[in-house]
This record gives C-alpha cells, sequence and structure tokens, in this order.
C-alpha cells in the first residue's frame, strides 16, 4: 500500500509540474521561441539556453479502512496527512546548428511528509520538526539528462523528448521520496494557434521504472522488494487565451495519469490512477523571462487499493514556475 501511495504522490505532483510545462505559445510564430515555464514546443535556437525552475505540491488525507463482508460495514482506521513537494531545476542549450535538436540537464530536490493528525497544514512539510510526522524526508532525489528532438521542420509545433533520471542519497531517503528506481521517459508535445487569442497544447508521455531487486534499510535491516518493472502514462491538454497586452493569459486543462505493474494475475494491472482538471495564469514579464501558476482540482483519486480510500475534498495541488531563455 504504502509503495502505491508514493506513486500515486509522485503522479500528483508530475502532474502540476506537467501543467507548468506544457502551456507554451509563441508571440508570432513557433520559430521565434516563446518564453515558457518548462517544456517548448520548439527547439531551441543554436548558441541560445534556457533555465527552468519549477515548484509543485500535493497534499491529501488518506483514510485507512477495513471492510467486514459478514456484516456488509466498513470501519474507518485512521486517517493521515500525505504531502510532497518537489523543486525541478532544468537548463537547456540548444547545440544543433540545423536546429532540430537540443539537450540539458535536470536535478530534482523533493520534500515527503506524513502527519498522523489529518488536519495538520500542507505547508508543515516546509517545517523541520518532527510533531505529529510519522515520516519528514528531504532532500536531492534524482539528476537526469533531457534530449528534444523535431521530427520535421515542415511541423515545427510539433516535438519529441526523452529524458533518463537517477535516484541519488542514501536508500531509506530514496524509498520516502519514491525515487528508487531509474526513470526512463519517452514524451510529446503539439501546439496549435486556433484564434489570434486562443492557443492549444497537447502532450503525452510513457515513463518505465526497471526493477532493481530489493531496496534494503542499512540500520534496521528492513528490505522491500522492487522485483516489478512499473509503467506510467500521463496525457493532458490544455487551452490558453491571451486577456492583456500578449503579457497575461489564463490556462485550463485537464490530465489523466496511471501507473501499471505486473500481477500474478495479469501481466499488467492499474495500480493507480489520476485525472485532474486545471486552471491557472501566465505572465511574460518580458523577452526573456515569464512566471506560470497552476492549481489542480481532482476528478479521480484512485489508489487501487481498497483498504486506503483519498478524500478528494481534501487535495490541494499547486505549481509555481518560471522560466529565463539567454
Amino acid at each position: 500500500m504504502v509503495r502505491t501511495l508514493l506513486v500515486l504522490l509522485f503522479l500528483a505532483c508530475n502532474t502540476a509540474a506537467i501543467f507548468s510545462q506544457s502551456n507554451d505559445f509563441p508571440k508570432d510564430e513557433v520559430q521565434k521561441q516563446p518564453i515558457f515555464v518548462g517544456t517548448s514546443p520548439a527547439v531551441l535556437k543554436h548558441g541560445s539556453g534556457d533555465f527552468s525552475y519549477v515548484n509543485s505540491l500535493s497534499s491529501f488525507w488518506l483514510v485507512t479502512q477495513h471492510r467486514d463482508k459478514a456484516n456488509d460495514a466498513t470501519y474507518v482506521i485512521n486517517r493521515f496527512r500525505y504531502t510532497d513537494f518537489q523543486q525541478l531545476f532544468r537548463f537547456t542549450y540548444g547545440y544543433s546548428k540545423s536546429e532540430r535538436w537540443d539537450m540539458g540537464v535536470e536535478l530534482r530536490l523533493a520534500r515527503h511528509r506524513e502527519d498522523d493528525f489529518a488536519r495538520r497544514s500542507p505547508l508543515r512539510i516546509f517545517a523541520n520538526d518532527n510533531k505529529d510526522a510519522t515520516e519528514n524526508v528531504h532532500g536531492v532525489s534524482t539528476v537526469g539528462f533531457r534530449f528534444r528532438y523535431m521530427p520535421s521542420r515542415n511541423t515545427p509545433e510539433w516535438t519529441t523528448y526523452s529524458t533518463v533520471q537517477f535516484p541519488v542519497g542514501a536508500e531509506r531517503r530514496q524509498l520516502k521520496l519514491n525515487q528508487f528506481r531509474t526513470n526512463i521517459a519517452l514524451g510529446s508535445t503539439y501546439y496549435k494557434q486556433i484564434t489570434p487569442k486562443l492557443y492549444a497544447f497537447y502532450q503525452g508521455e510513457y515513463s518505465f521504472m526497471p526493477r532493481n531487486g530489493e531496496l534494503t534499510y542499512a540500520k534496521t535491516g528492513e528490505s522491500y522488494p522492487q522485483n516489478k518493472n512499473t509503467h506510467q502514462l500521463a496525457l493532458n491538454t490544455t487551452l490558453v487565451r491571451e486577456i492583456w497586452d500578449e503579457r497575461l493569459y489564463v490556462m485550463g486543462g485537464l490530465a489523466y495519469q496511471f501507473t501499471l505493474e505486473p500481477t500474478r494475475a495479469k501481466p499488467l494491472n492499474r495500480e493507480a490512477n489520476l485525472a485532474f482538471s486545471s486552471l491557472g495564469l501566465y505572465f511574460r514579464a518580458g523577452e526573456h523571462f515569464a512566471l506560470t501558476f497552476n492549481s489542480l482540482i481532482p476528478l479521480v483519486l484512485d489508489t487501487g487499493n481498497d483498504s486506503a480510500v483519498i478524500l478528494r475534498n481534501s487535495f490541494s495541488g499547486f505549481s509555481l514556475g518560471g522560466r529565463i531563455i539567454f
């Protein structure tokens, strides 16, 4: 159950980050390299670079319960608050003279907190004390590399990308931050201008975390088998509407993500799935700098486990990011 919840938290933070990374649009045309927070739908020009920084937070109440089939009743055992916070730092540079590909590096910092007292504020994740907390872990979680490619010169608004992320740090911290395995991802982003002031963005991403035997706590000797391959799929679409002088835009979107793992009964079984709507703002502070803010509204929060239920009205999900082009 714990591993499924960690995957769910990871997906929730990824959803927040994806919305901050897929809502780009050009000022005049894609080739002019618009300011965008995260993954642009256009490859960087040769000799240019960008730096992106995205903060993503998700938090919810988890209710553990017992199902009494004999009496057709369900009993609540306890309630907890699970909170996750991720910071993504990404630097990308345009190496290609043909301007059809670029490359970058990534660094992720993460915090994870589990509170026995469910009514604790999600902002307690930034506190260093362990009051009412069964877990309070933070640190560098992964380092990675990113490659982006334009498949067709005739369609510069369509790009594909691949990333690989490697876990770093102590094993126990890796497990609690859900970054205990290498993550390999393939994705695609497409942009379309519908009207002079309305834009649409589509993004799909498949990621794979290979099995790696067992992860063992050095101090306690506790062992957590990770002998299953994990597959994740994320899809999202976003509409962006200009509301003020090519500087301020409002964004709305839908996203769906799920994770699959093999079981004895099935080669691939859905372990957890999420669906969200999103509402946010995008602000161009100049020709080389932009900010974006997004809030998540949960539609589906399925842990894949009947003994652990997430209260939908307890969920909070936000992202705040910025991008500089130079």
